[in-house]
């Protein structure tokens, strides 16, 4: 998980110095696909251990990893779907979707959750 999230990441800011939009929507696209690899494989991590603990339900989850995990997961999410609405929303409106586009409130969120996803 933590290597598609940094690898994601390094992607976009080597981005920033291709000056064509083709090269620059490709990493985009890639960066978008490392990202729902990785939030996947976190939630494959999250099934496999709440199904093979052997804890009773209500010893599932508390300890200061797991809340850490959980919040990870929780903020990967919220960022994920808030960059798939605004590279998305533009279709419903009869655009293309649009690909290029910076979010300051998309970049802290995703900075707070890889340090989430570290901090587990």
């Amino acid at each position: 998980v933590l290597f598609l999230a940094t690898g994601a990441i390094d992607l976009l800011k080597r981005k920033r110095a291709m000056a064509s939009a083709g090269p620059r929507k490709k990493m985009v696209q890639l960066h978008w696909f490392m990202m729902d690899a990785a939030y996947i494989s976190m939630g494959m991590g999250l099934w496999a251990i709440y199904a093979n603990k052997s804890k009773p339900l209500a010893q599932h989850f508390v300890s200061a990893h797991s809340m850490i995990g959980l919040s990870a997961l929780g903020l990967f999410g919220l960022n994920l779907c808030g960059g798939a609405a605004k590279t998305l929303l533009p279709m419903l409106s009869g655009r293309s979707m649009r690909l290029l586009w910076t979010d300051a409130l998309h970049r802290y969120g995703g900075f707070l959750a890889y340090t989430f996803l570290v901090a587990a």
